[in-house]
């Protein structure tokens, strides 16, 4: 676990209809078991603690649920989300 890392590439299609951007998310710790922890728990802190800035609706995918919110919070906690021209 200790030394797991990974860098993963997106193709993101923004709300606007603006042209779609490519994204990589990367982390320093163990995809596996820490980083998904982190997210996990941000997550749980967004609900708890942002809820007015959350999405309504039923059964919501995380990006439709907790939008920049998330992001913001995972960047806090050391995982990258950087727009790149390419993979």
């Amino acid at each position: 676990m200790e030394a797991g890392k990974y860098r993963i590439g997106f193709i993101a299609y923004p709300d606007d209809n603006s042209d779609p951007v490519k994204v990589v998310v990367s982390g320093e710790q163990d995809p596996g078991y820490l980083d998904t922890a982190k997210m996990i728990s941000e997550c749980a802190f967004c609900i708890a603690l942002e809820r007015e800035k959350l999405g309504e609706g039923g059964v919501l995918t995380t990006a439709a649920a907790f939008g920049m919110n998330i992001i913001e919070r995972l960047r806090k906690a050391g995982i990258s989300f950087d727009v790149v021209e390419e993979f």
